[in-house]
């Protein structure tokens, strides 16, 4: 897709919002978790059995455990921030992330960011796509306000379409509903 398309597209899921907000929410897990160690191969572990989805949670403030701090070859802090259902405010734990992300970023002045909006699977695709967007910027703004120009910070969103859990509980949920950061070379 052209880049004039997908603009384009974002802004029509802008415009579109308004229409959906009305709309039944449906259920999507998005986020990777820590790969789980090796079972010892005397003993092989069954896989669990699939479980059917439940119905919409209410809005949950719970958020994942912190990952522990993952870090690029140049030490650039790329650990993901998440936020509550259907919401793109910043938490106090996302605020102290992106301070530390901004100090890395002010003492390497050539390099761009880029960050990607994700949402869980509830909602339709269009507003999953404006929420991831919305996600994106609102972290993009604060890095902006503590001095990060605003042309080296790049946004996307995915909205559900990259679930980093695929699971369909909320502990599932809380993990997709989040941005992620990656430098552009």
């Amino acid at each position: 897709m052209t880049r004039k398309i997908f603009i384009t597209l974002v802004a029509l899921a802008f415009l579109s919002v308004p229409f959906y907000m009305g709309c039944a929410k449906k259920q999507v897990t998005q986020e990777t978790s820590p790969t789980p160690a090796p079972a010892p191969a005397s003993k092989p572990t069954p896989a669990p059995a699939p479980t059917p989805a439940p119905a919409p949670a209410p809005k949950s403030t719970s958020t994942p455990a912190p990952a522990p701090t993952a870090k690029t070859a140049d030490g650039f802090d790329i650990s993901m921030i998440y936020f509550d259902y259907d919401q793109s405010d910043l938490k106090a734990e996302a605020l102290k992330n992106l301070e530390k992300k901004a100090e890395w970023l002010k003492n390497h002045p050539g390099t761009v960011l880029g960050i990607e909006g994700h949402c869980d699977e509830r909602g339709t695709n269009e507003y999953n796509i404006a929420l991831g967007d919305s996600r994106a910027n609102t972290a993009k703004s604060y890095l902006s306000s503590l001095g990060i120009p605003a042309d080296k910070i790049h946004t996307i969103s995915y909205g559900e379409e990259r679930p980093a859990d695929p699971g369909h509980s909320e502990g599932a949920w809380a993990k997709n509903r989040r941005a992620e950061f990656y430098l552009v070379k």
